[in-house]
Protein backbone atom coordinates (compact mmCIF):
# COMPACT_ATOMS: atom_id res chain seq x y z
CA UNK A 1 0.00 0.00 0.00
CA UNK A 2 2.94 2.60 0.65
CA UNK A 3 3.99 2.23 -2.94
CA UNK A 4 0.51 3.56 -4.11
CA UNK A 5 1.36 6.49 -2.11
CA UNK A 6 1.54 9.30 -4.46
CA UNK A 7 3.41 12.29 -3.15
CA UNK A 8 1.91 16.27 -3.97
CA UNK A 9 3.45 18.02 -6.20
CA UNK A 10 4.69 20.47 -3.73
CA UNK A 11 6.61 17.79 -1.59
CA UNK A 12 8.42 17.13 -5.33
CA UNK A 13 9.77 20.24 -5.58
CA UNK A 14 10.61 20.92 -2.26
CA UNK A 15 12.65 18.36 -2.04
CA UNK A 16 14.12 19.57 -6.11
CA UNK A 17 14.69 22.57 -4.40
CA UNK A 18 16.62 21.22 -1.96
CA UNK A 19 18.56 19.49 -4.10
CA UNK A 20 19.63 22.33 -6.12
CA UNK A 21 20.34 24.47 -2.55
CA UNK A 22 22.45 21.18 -1.52
CA UNK A 23 24.36 21.82 -5.00
CA UNK A 24 24.53 25.16 -4.70
CA UNK A 25 26.55 24.85 -1.10
CA UNK A 26 28.61 21.96 -2.51
CA UNK A 27 29.37 24.71 -5.15
CA UNK A 28 30.61 27.63 -2.32
CA UNK A 29 33.69 28.46 -2.08
CA UNK A 30 34.39 27.87 1.48
CA UNK A 31 37.83 29.49 2.07
CA UNK A 32 38.08 32.93 2.43
CA UNK A 33 38.52 35.04 -0.77
CA UNK A 34 40.02 38.61 -0.58
CA UNK A 35 37.24 39.51 -3.71
CA UNK A 36 33.23 38.81 -2.98
CA UNK A 37 31.55 37.13 -6.19
CA UNK A 38 29.81 40.26 -7.07
CA UNK A 39 33.51 42.35 -6.81
CA UNK A 40 35.03 39.06 -9.31
CA UNK A 41 31.82 39.52 -11.81
CA UNK A 42 32.12 42.83 -12.02
CA UNK A 43 36.06 42.29 -12.57
CA UNK A 44 35.10 39.68 -15.10
CA UNK A 45 32.75 42.24 -17.18
CA UNK A 46 35.23 44.37 -17.42
CA UNK A 47 37.59 42.16 -18.72
CA UNK A 48 35.50 40.85 -21.66
CA UNK A 49 34.22 44.47 -22.17
CA UNK A 50 34.22 45.04 -26.22
CA UNK A 51 33.58 48.50 -25.55
CA UNK A 52 33.39 51.69 -22.37
CA UNK A 53 32.13 50.38 -18.99
CA UNK A 54 29.97 52.74 -17.35
CA UNK A 55 28.64 52.41 -13.25
CA UNK A 56 25.24 52.32 -15.11
CA UNK A 57 25.83 49.63 -17.85
CA UNK A 58 27.66 47.69 -14.71
CA UNK A 59 24.29 48.35 -12.65
CA UNK A 60 22.00 46.51 -15.84
CA UNK A 61 24.31 43.78 -16.83
CA UNK A 62 25.05 42.98 -13.18
CA UNK A 63 21.04 43.20 -11.74
CA UNK A 64 22.53 45.13 -8.74
CA UNK A 65 21.02 48.43 -7.77
CA UNK A 66 23.10 51.33 -8.84
CA UNK A 67 24.05 52.33 -5.36
CA UNK A 68 25.64 48.58 -4.73
CA UNK A 69 27.46 48.73 -7.71
CA UNK A 70 28.79 52.59 -6.90
CA UNK A 71 29.80 50.90 -3.84
CA UNK A 72 31.57 48.11 -5.58
CA UNK A 73 33.00 50.28 -7.22
CA UNK A 74 34.54 52.39 -4.60
CA UNK A 75 35.77 49.81 -2.90
CA UNK A 76 37.97 48.07 -5.94
CA UNK A 77 38.88 51.66 -6.72
CA UNK A 78 40.37 51.88 -3.09
CA UNK A 79 42.54 48.60 -4.13
CA UNK A 80 43.50 49.91 -7.25
CA UNK A 81 41.99 47.39 -9.19
CA UNK A 82 39.83 49.21 -11.42
CA UNK A 83 40.69 52.91 -13.00
CA UNK A 84 38.01 55.41 -14.07
CA UNK A 85 38.16 58.14 -16.77
CA UNK A 86 35.92 60.53 -17.58
CA UNK A 87 33.04 59.58 -20.12
CA UNK A 88 33.74 60.39 -24.05
CA UNK A 89 29.98 60.77 -24.41
CA UNK A 90 28.58 62.15 -20.70
CA UNK A 91 30.32 64.45 -19.24
CA UNK A 92 28.20 62.89 -15.79
CA UNK A 93 29.51 59.86 -16.24
CA UNK A 94 32.99 57.74 -16.16
CA UNK A 95 34.38 54.78 -17.83
CA UNK A 96 35.84 51.82 -15.83
CA UNK A 97 39.03 49.61 -16.63
CA UNK A 98 41.22 47.07 -14.81
CA UNK A 99 44.49 47.76 -13.40
CA UNK A 100 47.09 45.70 -13.65
CA UNK A 101 46.43 44.93 -10.27
CA UNK A 102 43.09 44.23 -11.07
CA UNK A 103 43.56 41.69 -14.04
CA UNK A 104 46.03 39.69 -11.66
CA UNK A 105 43.35 40.09 -8.40
CA UNK A 106 40.79 38.65 -10.84
CA UNK A 107 43.14 35.57 -12.43
CA UNK A 108 43.70 34.59 -8.77
CA UNK A 109 40.62 35.21 -7.86
CA UNK A 110 38.76 32.79 -10.56
CA UNK A 111 41.11 30.47 -10.14
CA UNK A 112 40.28 30.02 -6.11
CA UNK A 113 35.65 31.27 -7.05
CA UNK A 114 35.79 28.79 -9.96
CA UNK A 115 37.41 25.40 -8.53
CA UNK A 116 34.27 23.96 -7.41
CA UNK A 117 32.76 23.96 -10.85
CA UNK A 118 36.22 22.48 -12.20
CA UNK A 119 35.91 20.01 -9.58
CA UNK A 120 31.96 19.12 -10.93
CA UNK A 121 33.38 19.04 -14.86
CA UNK A 122 36.16 16.70 -14.19
CA UNK A 123 34.04 14.43 -12.20
CA UNK A 124 31.01 14.43 -14.34
CA UNK A 125 32.96 14.63 -17.61
CA UNK A 126 33.44 17.32 -20.14
CA UNK A 127 30.10 15.86 -22.02
CA UNK A 128 27.66 15.67 -18.71
CA UNK A 129 29.12 18.72 -17.40
CA UNK A 130 28.33 20.88 -20.82
CA UNK A 131 24.75 19.28 -21.03
CA UNK A 132 23.97 19.92 -17.48
CA UNK A 133 25.63 23.74 -17.99
CA UNK A 134 23.12 23.84 -20.85
CA UNK A 135 19.92 22.98 -19.18
CA UNK A 136 20.45 25.52 -16.50
CA UNK A 137 20.93 28.13 -19.08
CA UNK A 138 17.78 27.07 -20.98
CA UNK A 139 15.64 27.13 -17.58
CA UNK A 140 17.34 29.80 -16.95
CA UNK A 141 15.88 31.51 -20.17
CA UNK A 142 12.71 29.99 -20.19
CA UNK A 143 12.17 31.84 -16.30
CA UNK A 144 13.43 34.95 -17.87
CA UNK A 145 10.33 34.63 -20.39
CA UNK A 146 8.12 33.34 -17.98
CA UNK A 147 8.93 36.45 -15.99
CA UNK A 148 8.30 38.83 -18.94
CA UNK A 149 5.33 37.48 -20.00
CA UNK A 150 4.05 38.12 -16.76
CA UNK A 151 4.47 41.79 -16.18
CA UNK A 152 8.19 41.05 -14.49
CA UNK A 153 12.22 41.41 -15.02
CA UNK A 154 14.34 39.07 -16.65
CA UNK A 155 17.77 38.45 -14.96
CA UNK A 156 20.60 39.32 -16.47
CA UNK A 157 21.96 38.26 -19.72
CA UNK A 158 25.80 36.19 -18.82
CA UNK A 159 25.99 35.51 -22.14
Amino acid sequence: MEDDFVKPDWVQMSEYMQQLRQLARRAAVHQRLPLTGSELELLARLWMAEEPVTPLGLSRSMGLQQVNVSRLIRGLRARALVAAAPSPTDRRSYTLSLTQAGRQALQDGCRAYLSPLYRMREGLGEAEFTRLMEEITQANRRLDAAAVKGGGEPCPSMD
